[in-house]
């Protein structure tokens, strides 16, 4: 496969530019120590003391982590320097024996090779020639191999070249969508057609269980209003942290993925379509911030004070891209995009910052700080009257809540809520156990104050509906509104087929087309959904796909394809260069996986925690 390699002038060429830098050897394990070993691979071990040497010469710490990823890194490092017999390389003895001849540090004061340097560092550091010399030439074989796949000569401009034909092409398209509610007035009902559509949906229109509810929820932040820091607390602060990491108080908004399914398709495009508007409307009128966190954010721990995160720093505590967008917006300002983690889209706003240079621009973040941590040890202390005051009048919330706080802070529920209405509204899993809690239906009290994390709850269920099926009598109107919808949709997908089959054997059709959009397909992979994607891709100039998988069904019409920028030769050249590294990433994985399968691995006895 890769005889092409053999006695290529590329190892000569290589090494005679290579460094021999002695400094880094003694960490590869060349399978002549003796004594238990972690791992063999071909014929090279990786020892213990392998891993903890490499550790050790890269100034990583010790610990169990690094520890295995020290041992993932140099059985890697083991396949390549065995799959270099497989690749046809080949270094001598007497292509080793002269690189040691050319080592400075084994040379005198006249500059000469010096036999009694040379032994020296042999006796104190590898006892034997033979050990250092089979470890030089590992670790020759192991740059070598390294060299030639970052050097572009196990990846060909063919592959460059198509690399680019695909990945930066601009695809330009028109499409048309099949609006299902222009077939509304097309569909036929009757009430057989209801029964039975109702009796194949019959789940659908079950009722679960569901409760109506009134709650207290209370939060540091609610309490933090009344709280008063005089400025010698502050400035207290200030001085005794003025050495420390910068800090910005945030706030987020974040519209959650509701599960992995849709983090790739439809959903997520609809998710992130809503998030922009959010974005666009609190950019303009960033002052409202906290009503939209109340209103759209679905971090329920966070949403109903304004959204705050509270005080964060640049060391990996929170998700790495919040960390990035809230050091990067100004102060008292919204990031300018969403931020994208695994768990949803984020609006991100900058309240303050401590960056521990000016007392008075670091002076509204330290007041914060101080009042949180005030209100949180009167609200610790709080939780214990509150508890005590809603046990003894335990069918009326809202006096609890007048009684102790001075106010009426009591809420109640939207109208019924299941228990995955809960879940999905983000009420936390305390809060909804005690609600859906048998004795909480029967009783109709108020519950014990839920401690979660900072937030403390009181709930009391109000009613409770048990769950049942729903008579078709009673959903009729809803099974008509489903079924017209359905059948609609139905003959809206028809439609579009039909005019797909037309226009593909070259008959013209009158379709109001939209604007033309223009994507590489490395840009329509982020913004489309799948399915879209992959019949873009698959689809070439002058020819049309019908996207099914959606609410209205779109026709698609592809108009042509060019390869980016062809004639500008600078960003050209950088797409070269972004798609050779991405290329030589891509390969570097790919002779891995072909080495794994070709050179066999033994587990030894030895275990690396010992």
């Amino acid at each position: 496969m890769f005889d092409f390699f053999k006695n290529s002038i590329l190892v000569k060429i290589f090494l005679a530019v290579i460094a021999l830098s002695l400094l880094y050897f003694g960490f590869s394990g060349v399978g002549s120590f003796k004594g238990n070993y972690l791992v063999q691979i071909g014929d090279t071990r990786i020892h213990d003391f392998d891993v903890k040497s490499y550790l050790q010469r890269t100034n990583q710490p010790q610990d169990e982590e690094h520890l295995h990823q020290g041992l993932i890194d140099l059985q890697k490092r083991a396949y390549l320097i065995e799959g270099s017999k497989l690749l046809g390389i080949e270094i001598s003895g007497k292509q080793v024996g002269r690189l040691i001849q050319k080592e400075p540090a084994f040379r005198n004061g006249s500059g000469h090779f010096d036999q009694n340097k040379y032994q020296e560092f042999i006796n104190n550091t590898y006892k034997t020639e033979a050990l250092f010399a089979q470890e030089l030439k590992n670790n020759l074989l192991f740059n070598l191999v390294d060299y030639l796949i970052s050097q572009n000569h196990i990846i060909s401009n063919y592959q460059l070249l198509q690399y680019l034909s695909i990945y930066k092409t601009v695809k330009k398209w028109q499409e048309v969508p099949f609006l299902a509610s222009d077939y509304q007035d097309k569909v036929v009902v009757n009430d057989q057609a209801l029964h039975d559509f109702y009796s194949k949906h019959k789940d659908s229109y079950a009722l679960d269980a569901a409760v109506q509810y009134e709650y207290l929820y209370l939060t540091p932040e609610k309490l933090m209003n009344s709280i008063k820091v005089a400025e010698e607390e502050i400035q207290n602060y200030w001085r005794s942290n003025k050495l420390g990491a910068p800090k910005r108080l945030v706030s987020h908004i974040v519209f959650a993925f509701p599960s992995q399914s849709l983090i790739s398709g439809e959903g997520k495009a609809a998710i992130k379509k809503q998030a922009l508007g959010v974005l666009a409307a609190v950019r303009a009128r960033p002052e409202l911030f906290s009503l939209y966190a109340a209103k759209y954010s679905q971090d329920r721990a966070t949403a109903q004070i304004g959204g705050s995160l509270g005080l964060i720093e640049q060391n990996g505590q929170y998700y790495l891209e919040i960390e990035k967008a809230a050091f990067a917006a100004p102060v008292g300002k919204v990031y300018k995009d969403l931020v994208e983690t695994k768990d949803g889209y984020h609006i991100i706003e900058v309240n303050a910052e401590m960056n521990w240079k000016d007392y008075q621009q670091d002076k509204p973040g330290i007041a914060y700080v101080l009042k949180y941590n005030k209100a949180k040890d009167e609200l610790t202390n709080l939780s214990e009257s509150l508890s005590e005051v809603a046990f003894n009048d335990s069918k009326n919330l809202s006096r609890v809540s007048e009684k102790e706080l001075g106010n009426n802070l009591t809420q109640e529920s939207a109208g019924w809520v299941t228990k995955k209405q809960a879940i999905v509204g983000g009420l936390p899993p305390e809060v909804i156990e005690t609600l859906f809690d048998s004795n909480s239906i029967k009783d109709k009290t108020n519950s014990d104050v839920i401690n979660v994390g900072n937030q403390y709850w009181i709930v009391r269920v109000k009613a409770y509906r048990p769950a049942r099926q729903q008579s078709f009598i009673e959903v009729k109107e809803q099974v008509e509104r489903d079924y017209r919808l359905m059948q609609s949709h139905q003959l809206a997908l028809e439609a579009a087929r039909h005019t797909l089959t037309v226009l593909q054997q070259g008959k013209e059709v009158t379709l109001n087309w939209s604007k033309q959009y223009a994507f590489t397909l490395e840009e329509a992979k982020l913004q489309l959904p799948l399915e879209d994607y992959r019949k873009l891709l698959e689809t070439g100039p002058g020819n049309y796909y019908l996207v099914e998988k959606r609410t209205n069904p779109v026709l698609v019409w592809v108009e042509e394809e060019v390869l980016q920028n062809p004639n500008d030769q600078e960003k050209l050249k950088l797409s070269f260069d972004q798609s050779h590294a991405i290329l030589t990433k891509k390969n570097k994985v790919a002779l891995l996986s072909y080495l794994q399968k070709h050179i066999k691995r033994y587990k030894g006895d030895a275990k690396l925690m010992d």
